[in-house]
């Protein structure tokens, strides 16, 4: 799974206290995520055009090789024509021989029978002469046919060696990734074993899902004592990791947010985003983890792990996700420039990311510096009377 494609905004930490600063960072994100997005299509394409023209090739080889076997029973043809042309000649001669013998015992028949042999003479070297053009022609065909095999065959042995690099490659991947979820795996055995923390290798896509209850009180953004020493240990196995980035997802239930806690989140998508960035911050500052490898984003209630059709489902999908993903590469200075147009989030016809705020952007509810940037009361108490479940 792709994690910049889904309706999220990712928003690389540290980010400054200026809401313009902000906006400029999420743009530049923005722009190194589909960068990102179009050089992965573009290595697979290219790795589909590869084996495509692998396979084109071999059987154009084979096409080569039939050739070469048709050219060899052609020249086998030629040379038992090329004797059979011989014998023609030499009977040529005995004629010419009967010819001059009976030009003697005839002289009115003479000069008749002398052009007749002349014709006969010229007709059979055009012939001959013909016999051998073909023979010519065939010998260079088979010669371009055979230089043309040993091209291809190299071709074939470059084209071989590209995909026993590429296959190398995602295998030392996909065991790196092994190792990284062992690692999880060990350091969170207690955790995992009861059930307050999931970890998932599906694909090579490497998740962490943690339950809200964890991580915050009920309608806050504050991580709790026992959160910060569980992403205290999380943080210790990402440092770990050097090639891969974090990209945090904050998800709700689809309770709807009312009451005074509305005051600070105006719906799911604010909350799940706020918990999400006080993760990212506590992962930075207190984890220690490069804020270049992390991301935050808040799906609010809309992707959903199971129905929303109980009490119990509604704390499953209330949960922070972390998953490793690949790291943008660096675009050159002049293609981000080019591609850095207007003032908004995305481009016309781009799908908007869901809620995503810096932790001290005005309307998260916290300064910089705070790893919980929101607190928004420690229940739900706050929402109105008869509001079902928790957020």
């Amino acid at each position: 799974m792709r994690w910049w494609g889904v309706t999220a905004v990712v928003l690389m930490l540290p980010l400054a206290g200026c809401g313009g600063a902000a906006k400029q960072q999420l743009q530049e994100q923005s722009v190194r995520l589909q960068a990102a997005e179009a050089r992965v299509a573009e290595l697979e394409g290219q790795l589909g055009t590869q084996r495509g023209e692998s396979a084109s090739t071999s059987a154009e080889l084979e096409i080569c090789r039939a050739a070469v076997r048709r050219a060899d029973d052609a020249l086998q043809q030629l040379r038992r024509a090329g004797d059979g042309l011989e014998t023609r000649l030499g009977e040529c001669v005995r004629r010419e021989e009967a010819v001059r013998a009976d030009l003697d015992l005839s002289r009115r028949g003479a000069t008749a029978g002398e052009e007749k042999l002349a014709r006969a003479l010229a007709g059979f070297e055009a012939e001959r002469q013909g016999w051998t053009t073909r023979q010519a022609e065939l010998q260079r065909g088979l010669e371009a046919a055979r230089s043309e095999a040993v091209t291809l065959q190299a071709e074939i042995h470059v084209l071989l060696e590209e995909k026993a690099r590429v296959e190398r490659e995602k295998r030392e991947k996909l065991e790196e990734i092994a190792q990284t979820y062992e690692g999880l795996l060990k350091g969170m055995r207690e955790q995992v074993a009861q059930g307050r923390v999931t970890i998932s290798n599906l694909r090579g896509q490497l998740s962490v899902k943690l339950q809200e209850e964890i991580l915050f009180d009920s309608g806050s953004a504050v991580v709790k004592p026992e959160g910060q020493q569980l992403l205290t240990e999380i943080a210790a196995v990402l440092q770990e990791i050097g090639d891969r980035g974090t990209l945090v997802e904050g998800h709700t239930d689809d309770v709807p947010i009312r009451g005074v806690l509305a005051q600070r989140f105006s719906t799911n998508w604010e909350l799940s985003a706020a918990r999400a960035l006080s993760v990212v911050r506590f992962l930075q500052e207190v984890g220690g983890v490069d804020p270049a490898r992390l991301a935050a984003a808040g799906y609010g209630e809309y992707r959903p792990a199971v129905p929303n059709d109980s009490a119990e489902n509604r704390a499953r999908n209330r949960r922070i996700e972390l998953k490793l993903v690949p790291l943008p590469q660096a675009e050159p200075p002049e293609e981000a420039d080019a591609t850095d147009t207007g003032t908004g989030t995305g481009s016309p016809g781009q799908e908007q990311p869901a809620a995503v705020r810096s932790p001290g952007e005005p309307g998260a509810g916290g300064a910089a510096g705070e790893y919980a940037p929101v607190e928004a009361g420690s229940d739900t108490g706050a929402q109105d009377p008869g509001t079902p479940g928790q957020q």
